[in-house]
């Protein structure tokens, strides 16, 4: 299993637009083959930090999905709205125990 983390920081009045473009590619993932999961966070502390949390059967799942039309327009569609640059974590899940 492979597990994303993708840190987002927006900027200020940007969360609707956000929001609106992240709904449709997780709508779409969450079709796709090999996705485990694929969830969307707020920080509670700070309504303009977002987090991606994604489970991968596969690293060439994942790799597929990079690829997508619903993915490349999200990417385009958020960059303008983005404070910071965008943060991705990928671990490798394995059970411990």
């Amino acid at each position: 299993m492979i597990l994303v983390i993708a840190e987002i920081v927006l900027k200020e009045g940007t969360d609707r637009a956000f929001l609106a473009a992240a709904e449709k590619c997780i709508e779409e993932t969450r079709k796709e083959p090999g996705n485990v999961f694929y969830n969307l966070r707020r920080n509670p502390f700070d309504p303009n930090e977002f987090t991606f949390v994604e489970e991968w059967a596969t690293k060439e799942a994942l790799e597929a999905h990079m690829k997508t039309a619903h993915f490349d327009a999200f990417g385009a569609g958020t960059r303008d709205l983005m404070a910071e640059e965008l943060k991705i974590h990928i671990y490798q899940a394995r059970k411990v125990g």
